[in-house]
């Protein structure tokens, strides 16, 4: 029977859609600007937001929602989204009269709905768009029969093709590369019964499932968030498991970057970073301190960075999530020396990864330059915790800019900027994405050239680096967990003379699993067994090894020591 242990997941999401630059998003995946901004009108409305001034039985139901994203089907995802979309309007229509930001708000609704219209259902002629008549029909008296109603039949008709449309042009982007796990997308018919549109391009399926998720899992209150990750991680618990005993719950600022580099001025989030904080802390607070709260530092943000740094510092806050694929890097140059960390930056050669490869010379702007500088320092000084993205793929404000989060950046920074003490943890390990010739995945002739191996020799030379095992998809599926665990045995075991010595790599690796990227939503349970399981294995019980206390390190004790917590 697998031995249950204490742990604390290093990295979590509980933020929702409106801490997300949803619009800039968008048109970072490719998909067309008329689109992108009318979908982000009709989306972001249907947040819930937890008013943390009252307890939390005054936060909206959103059973729906978590149940449908624990069904995980096409058809159940698009059908909320439609119900959601259907009750925002109906809400909106009948408080317009008293309210003039409801009436406000409906009639944006009304303009996105027609803008989609044009594109993707005017030359069907299936039926025809009428503002006023949408208006009337959302007035009407909620429908309680199981039969979709007619202003629900025509959001699905507009809607769909609108995410299919989506779907195919995010096709291939790096965020949904390699997140080839989780839940099949059934068959169109039995998904979409009951609902005009039932047939989609096969070869879109999957896209379309991850983007639905993306939408539907950003619906959630910070609360039902919480709640809904704490659903995820009872699944399949067995009697003598354990619910974490920490939660990370880390933030993004992202709205500064995809002003700079979306073009047109893209619909900001509704929370601004240092309001995302003050309602992270207060989530951390009524957890009873379950959830520690992380700030976010951006170096785009001039001198602002030191503001909002020391408004989360004055609530409390002691480590921030920092990333750099929004469009910079640590620093532009590598230090200059013979350490393999230093070593120049190979990445694949493949046609699909050019961007990445013409990236690694992109130095950043004198004034970002100047400001990392500045972060580094004061967060070195200050014995303040950064958190980074570390894998070429995820939200990129632009393809390619992946790259900026390399390993051999950050040492590289932290020697020129006598800032050796940084307290800084590597999310995702690193990858296992083709980019870097497969990460934790590669071949051993391409091993030492990945992120992943960077980052470990990161560990292994500074005190204070650590690396999180978040999101590393194919550790669910059993060809890819075999190759990664098999590595990380022999990483542990020191077989690579290059990675002994130093600071023992068994004190560096903390769990953690990126929850509720799309890939990992009810599937937080199985990826902390993989790990559970791993720690069977008969090297953690051989006392030549000294491994032994691997398992209770890397999934409490590591992370503990880069909180600073007892």
């Amino acid at each position: 029977m697998t031995r249950q242990i204490p742990f604390i997941d290093i990295h979590t999401h509980l933020f929702n859609g409106r801490y997300l630059p949803l619009h800039g998003i968008l048109r970072s995946w490719g998909v067309p600007r008329l689109t992108a901004r009318a979908l982000t009108v009709l989306l972001v409305p249907l947040v819930g937001k937890s008013r943390f001034e009252y307890g939390p039985q005054s936060d909206d139901n959103q059973d729906d929602v978590i149940a449908a994203l624990e069904d995980g089907t096409v058809g159940r995802i698009h059908r909320t989204i439609l119900k959601r979309l259907e009750k925002a309007m109906r809400k909106s229509a009948k408080s317009s009269l008293d309210d003039q930001s409801h009436a406000e708000n409906l009639q944006d609704m009304m303009l996105a709905l027609e803008d989609l219209y044009g594109q993707y259902v005017n030359e069907k002629n299936t039926f025809t768009l009428s503002s006023n008549l949408l208006i009337q029909k959302s007035s009407e008296p909620d429908d309680t029969s199981d039969e979709p109603s007619e202003l629900l039949e025509q959001l699905d008709e507009i809607l769909m093709p609108a995410f299919l449309d989506a779907a195919h042009h995010a096709e291939g982007n790096g965020y949904f590369e390699g997140h080839d796990h989780g839940h099949d997308p059934h068959s169109a018919d039995a998904d979409l019964d009951g609902f005009g549109n039932k047939a989609f391009p096969a070869q879109q399926a999957g896209t379309l499932l991850k983007m639905l998720i993306f939408f539907l899992s950003m619906f959630l209150s910070e609360r039902n968030r919480y709640r809904a990750l704490q659903r995820d991680y009872a699944r399949n618990k067995p009697a003598d498991g354990y619910d974490p005993e920490h939660l990370i719950s880390l933030l993004p600022d992202m709205r500064r970057a995809y002003e700079r580099v979306i073009d047109g001025s893209p619909k900001k989030p509704y929370f601004s970073a240092s309001t995302q904080v003050a309602r992270t802390v207060s989530l951390s607070k009524e957890t009873d301190g379950v959830i520690i709260p992380f700030g976010t530092v951006d170096p785009f943000r001039g001198h602002g960075w030191k503001t909002n740094v020391r408004h989360a510092q004055n609530l409390g806050v002691t480590h921030f999530k920092i990333y750099p694929p929004m469009g910079f890097r640590p620093i532009s140059r590598l230090h200059d020396s013979e350490d393999p960390i230093f070593a120049p930056i190979e990445l694949s050669p493949a046609p699909e990864y050019r961007e990445y490869v013409k990236q690694i010379k992109v130095k950043n702007e004198p004034e970002t330059e100047r400001a990392m500088a500045d972060i580094i320092r004061y967060f070195s000084e200050n014995d303040l915790g950064l958190f980074t993205h570390c894998t070429p793929l995820g939200f990129e404000a632009r393809e390619g800019f992946g790259v900026n989060c390399h390993p051999a950046f950050w040492a590289s920074a932290m020697e020129e900027y006598a800032a050796t003490d940084l307290r800084l943890c590597l999310g995702h390990g690193g990858g296992a994405t083709n980019v870097d010739f497969g990460g934790w995945l590669a071949e051993e002739e391409d091993w030492p050239k990945t992120m992943a191996y960077r980052g470990l020799l990161m560990c292994r030379t500074y005190r204070n680096v650590y690396m999180g095992l978040g999101y590393l998809i194919p550790l669910l599926k059993s060809a890819g967990r075999d190759k990664i665990l098999k590595r990380l045995r022999s990483v542990f075991k020191q077989e690579d003379p290059a990675l002994r010595g130093g600071h023992a790599i068994k004190t560096k690796l903390i769990f953690g699993t990126d929850w509720s990227m799309p890939q990992m939503i009810g599937e937080t349970r199985s990826f902390l067994n993989v790990f559970l399981e791993f720690f069977e294995h008969p090297d953690f019980q051989n006392p030549e090894l000294c491994i032994s206390d691997a398992p209770e390190l890397i999934m409490s004790g590591n992370a503990k020591a880069y909180l600073g917590i007892d």
